[in-house]
């Protein structure tokens, strides 16, 4: 599990420090505040211990079949590559070919939500990992946010997970919500994170939903979201019983078939 991130002078970070926390992670800002950054110095932290791993256990990447690349051991090489149809109809094609970023991650928290729970040794290997979904709701909204949303926090339930998102509908079931700022000081663009709580992060989920303008309305939306966020849907209703309405004059009949 990560439990925090150092960054120092990386882009247009001078010194930042965030603890992060078991669940789901969430960060929000305004377009261009340096969300993306963030996920950025992470994954360069990543690639660097991965390499230095390698070193170390006699590890290495080798080309194979042209300009295909493969990752071999001890044991032997191997080349795995994964094909999409997202339409009816159409020819099953390489990811990298097909899938926008925002689609990739949407596959990877799709494969890792049917694969949890499966396999006790899967979970055993990746008990203490975190998942990075940046930007998870690229091209959708709505119902559908929300369903990513849900998916995210029940996977949230076994491993860490960091989420940069623009949906409150997603933003909602964050069990610790940081707010991603730039600013200007001393003729320079920084940026900063900060956790928030309570009214603060009613007030973000309302700039989310209603933009600059912070009213009422928005206020109350967003407090709704963030209290309903705990109360699981309704199920749908496979009864064999449907209730029907008749109307009348004057008078309304419910009666059950």
């Amino acid at each position: 599990m990560l439990k925090f991130l150092s960054i120092v002078n990386f882009a247009i970070i001078s010194r930042l420090r965030v603890e992060f926390h078991a669940g789901l992670n969430l960060l929000t800002g305004e377009t261009g505040a340096g969300k993306s950054i963030i996920v950025d110095a992470l994954v360069n932290v990543h690639v660097e211990t991965a390499q230095a791993q390698d070193q170390c256990g006699e590890r290495a990447w080798a080309e194979a079949e042209g300009s295909a690349i493969a990752y071999w051991t001890q044991s032997g090489a191997d080349r795995v590559e994964f094909l999409l149809s997202a339409n009816v109809g159409e020819e099953a094609c390489p990811l990298s070919r097909v899938a926008s970023g925002g689609e990739l991650s949407r596959l990877m928290l799709t494969l890792r939500a049917v694969a949890q729970g499966r396999s006790s040794l899967s979970s055993s290997r990746t008990q203490g990992a975190t998942l990075v979904f940046d930007e998870i709701d690229a091209g959708i909204g709505g119902r559908v946010a929300e369903a990513v949303g849900r998916r995210l926090k029940t996977l949230a339930g076994t491993q860490q997970i960091l989420c940069v998102t623009h949906q409150p509908q997603i933003a909602r079931f964050a069990d610790r919500h940081y707010l991603v700022e730039k600013r200007e000081v001393e003729g320079r663009t920084v940026t900063s994170i900060r956790e928030i709580r309570a009214e603060a992060r009613v007030g973000e989920l309302a700039r989310m939903i209603g933009g600059a303008e912070d009213v009422a309305t928005t206020r109350e939306t967003a407090r709704w979201l963030i209290e309903s966020a705990t109360q699981a849907p309704a199920p749908a209703d496979t009864s064999p019983l449907r209730r029907r309405v008749k109307r009348g004059k004057g008078r309304r009949a419910v009666r059950s078939d």
